[in-house]
């Protein structure tokens, strides 16, 4: 069920064997988005979660002084996540794999 057709968090959470989910941890760690519990791949649930938080803030229809809703909060995630990326790989991306980058680069990277 489609988080705009009534599913919620619990039910998508419901969907998920214990079993399957630790033993793809390390790809989770590893992969990110790309990774699969079981069959079923992180980035579609990603996407389902967002869906169920979306409907959530439209909802609550709390708006700003330019009239826009809390769902603005979750525009820069949502865009990541439609393209396969985790908040990790839009800060990682670019960097040199065989160097360590410094705190101050790390930070300064977060505020994508």
């Amino acid at each position: 069920m489609r988080a705009s057709q009534g599913g919620t968090c619990c039910e998508a959470a419901r969907e998920l064997d214990l079993d399957a989910l630790l033993k793809a941890r390390p790809s989770l760690v590893k992969d990110g988005l790309a990774a699969k519990v079981g069959a079923r791949p992180m980035q579609e649930l990603a996407e389902r979660i967002l869906e169920i938080a979306n409907g959530g803030l439209s909802r609550r229809n709390l708006l700003d002084a330019q009239g826009k809703d809390e769902r603005v909060h979750l525009e820069l995630l949502t865009s990541l996540v439609q393209s396969g990326k985790t908040p990790a790989d839009a800060i990682t991306e670019g960097l040199d794999e065989s160097s360590t980058p410094t705190i101050a680069d790390v930070i300064a990277r977060a505020h994508l």
